[in-house]
């Protein structure tokens, strides 16, 4: 994950999800601390790319450049 390029980046559950449901995400990096609802939810709302354990909520956040952590992010496709 390259902080450089954080335009590429959506942050939040649902706008991660809406964002595969249109098919522009290219792979999910799900927080490693999401809760367990949360997991199953993007991993049943997002079969349909590849997802990713990454770091914790905040530093996910903080690659997406939002004061907040997020559960998940996705990245675009080019």
């Amino acid at each position: 994950m390259d902080a450089k390029n954080s335009s590429r980046y959506i942050a939040g559950t649902k706008q991660v999800i809406r964002a595969v449901r249109e098919g522009k995400v290219e792979k999910v990096i799900m927080a490693c601390d999401v809760d367990e609802y949360i997991r199953r939810k993007i991993a049943r709302e997002c079969s349909s790319v590849p997802i990713e354990i990454g770091d914790n909520m905040k530093s996910l956040g903080k690659l997406c450049k939002i004061s907040v952590g997020t559960a998940a992010i996705g990245i675009l496709k080019d």
